[in-house]
């Protein structure tokens, strides 16, 4: 009998026939979705290791500025600080999560500050604010010493971040 097949040789023969015409739709379906889910994932993390790098880069710019006015302050010596108008000044330059306060008489802007990889200017969102405020040390193991308390802002999506440090100013 090899001209008429059994129905179990059929059956094998149509399982082996589909399974070798390619993809189900549902395959095809899930296989879209995991590359829709894959692709989403990858343009979120972009975008947020893209506003992590520019946070870095302001944050280096911000320290850099207040490690440059810190030894600035450090060779002036407190006779000369004193009669710099500084004395009282505002202590912070941020006014809210959003504002920067009132200019102080010691206060500075940094327009476009350099990148310090390249030396490439930033750009016009790169403005850079250093306040300084000083006042008496009044302890008396330094009488004449001055305390300068130095901050730096910037505005960065929306917000105004901020850092500072303190020092204190001896006579020279």
């Amino acid at each position: 009998m090899t001209g008429v097949p059994r129905w179990s040789e059929i059956c094998e023969n149509v399982g082996a026939v589909a399974s070798q015409r390619g993809f189900t739709l549902m395959e095809a379906v899930v296989a879209v979705g995991v590359f829709a889910v894959a692709v989403t994932a990858v343009s979120y993390l972009t975008r947020v290791s893209t506003r992590t790098a520019s946070t870095s880069n302001a944050m280096t710019q911000a320290a850099y500025l207040l490690e440059h006015r810190v030894d600035e302050l450090s060779l002036l010596g407190a006779d000369f600080l004193r009669s710099s108008g500084c004395m009282g000044a505002p202590t912070s330059c941020a006014a809210g999560p959003n504002a920067l306060a009132a200019d102080g008489p010691c206060t500075q802007y940094t327009e476009v500050p350099l990148d310090l990889t390249t030396a490439a200017p930033q750009g016009p969102d790169w403005t850079f604010r250093v306040d300084t405020t000083l006042s008496n040390h009044g302890s008396a193991h330094n009488p004449n010493a001055v305390i300068a308390d130095v901050q730096v802002c910037w505005r960065e999506v929306g917000t105004i971040r901020q850092i500072g440090t303190q020092l204190v100013v001896r006579e020279r």
